[in-house]
């Protein structure tokens, strides 16, 4: 989990420079893969909680970008690493604090 969580904070980072520079976009999507791919390696339950629901988005978005890299639209990259992956990071932040607190 905290795997996961490394790469999706370092996609938020990345999203602070200049979002029309491919090489931004580029490192965005590799950080976003390689935690949806770190994700993937948890067990079933806590992933469905933790993606609410949404796991089978995450992971064609990972197909996409893994296999379909000219066929990724950077508008959906954006608005996932500005709207969404937010939710996710804190999602994985309160898991591993409870997690420390047992």
């Amino acid at each position: 989990m905290s795997e996961a969580l490394y790469h999706l904070e370092l996609a938020l980072t990345y999203s602070h420079h200049d979002l029309a520079e491919q090489i931004v976009i580029d490192a965005i999507c590799l950080r976003i893969s390689s935690g949806i791919d770190a994700l993937g390696a948890l067990p079933a339950e806590i992933r469905d909680n933790l993606t609410a629901g949404q796991w089978p988005s995450l992971r064609g978005m990972r197909n996409r970008i893994a296999h379909g890299y000219l066929g990724i639209d950077e508008a959906i990259i954006i608005e996932t690493v500005r709207n969404d992956l937010p939710v996710l990071v804190g999602a994985l932040h309160r898991v591993l604090v409870t997690a420390r607190g047992q």
